[in-house]
């Protein structure tokens, strides 16, 4: 991919990160496909943004004014978005999404939501934490169905990471909205949005919302618990040939809704899982394959381990 670089409101600093330089951590930089429609050039319209949502020329709804201020959907919503399936009757934004069932599908989500905030960047489109080392937590919602979701938005110089994390959640797709947040997809955003003057934010990847941070939930007594699930999670992904190679307790989250653990950030994971050899083997070269593929597991196995067992020993650390 060769992306048209946009030119920054000003470059205070070398890095192209939303983030200081030294909040910066390396992440893969590979750029598989991914469920995003086209980019187009950005308008040369520039627009000035703070951390805080700023006033909109027109005065929002109140359905706006909402989505703003209120509360997530929840995972099954978003599940039965991605699937087809029902409403959550429990989501607390259902009334806006339909009857019975979803009145649009995931794609046509993305396609709306690209719609509005081409148009609207500032209406139901807040910022909702400090910049990390490649972007920035949204909470976006689609004003037409109510659907309110979590999006991390980057700069163009790590769009590539964004992309790498969807194929990633493309392959978690059976654990979604119970170990990992429901992805939605991922979109170029068609005007850029200016973030405090650092940085221009031009791709955006939907989530549901994972919950807290897993050390604002840990505690002396509930550790045991928290340990087991957070091995639970972990475990659910490596069966999915996926490391995470980020285990860390930033990157775990407690989600109140499901009462379970969930894990985000998959910008470094890798596909670890072997391969299956395909075609017909000779019996001796079919033993030679059988163990090697032993030795191949065996070793993918302690990769696994090896993540969990961290991850665990930094919960520790924690109380």
């Amino acid at each position: 991919m060769s992306p048209v670089q946009l030119q920054r409101r000003y470059t205070p600093t070398s890095s192209p990160s939303c983030a200081r330089p030294q909040d910066q951590h390396a992440a893969s930089d590979e750029d598989p496909d991914s469920d995003t429609p086209s980019r187009r050039r950005p308008s040369p319209q520039r627009v000035s943004r703070a951390h805080t949502a700023t006033n909109s020329s027109s005065s929002p709804s109140q359905s706006s004014r909402r989505g703003q201020n209120g509360q997530y959907c929840t995972q099954n919503c978003l599940l039965g978005l991605v699937t087809g399936g029902p409403l959550d009757m429990s989501c607390p934004n259902v009334r806006d999404h339909g009857q019975s069932h979803h009145q649009i599908d995931r794609h046509t989500f993305l396609v709306y939501i690209r719609q509005q905030l081409s148009s609207d960047l500032d209406t139901d489109c807040k910022p909702v934490s400090l910049p990390g080392a490649c972007g920035v937590l949204f909470r976006v919602r689609l004003r037409s169905h109510g659907y309110t979701v979590a999006a991390k938005s980057t700069p163009i110089d790590f769009v590539p990471r964004l992309q790498h994390e969807a194929a990633v959640y493309d392959l978690l797709r059976p654990i979604q909205g119970i170990h990992v947040p429901v992805h939605l997809g991922n979109i170029d955003l068609a005007t850029p949005y200016y973030y405090e003057g650092i940085c221009e934010l031009v791709h955006m990847m939907f989530l549901s919302f994972g919950g807290k941070r897993i050390s604002q939930r840990l505690t002396t007594g509930n550790r045991p618990l928290i340990t087991k699930q957070v091995d639970y999670s972990a475990r659910a992904i490596h069966d999915l040939g996926v490391l995470h190679k980020d285990l860390e307790p930033r990157n775990i989250l407690w989600n109140e809704e499901t009462g379970r653990v969930m894990v985000i950030d998959f910008e470094r994971a890798e596909v670890v899982k072997p391969r299956t050899v395909l075609g017909v083997i000779s019996p001796n070269r079919k033993r030679k394959r059988a163990t090697a593929a032993s030795m191949a597991k065996q070793g993918v196995d302690d990769v696994f381990v090896r993540e969990r067992r961290r991850a665990t020993a930094e919960l520790r650390g924690l109380t």
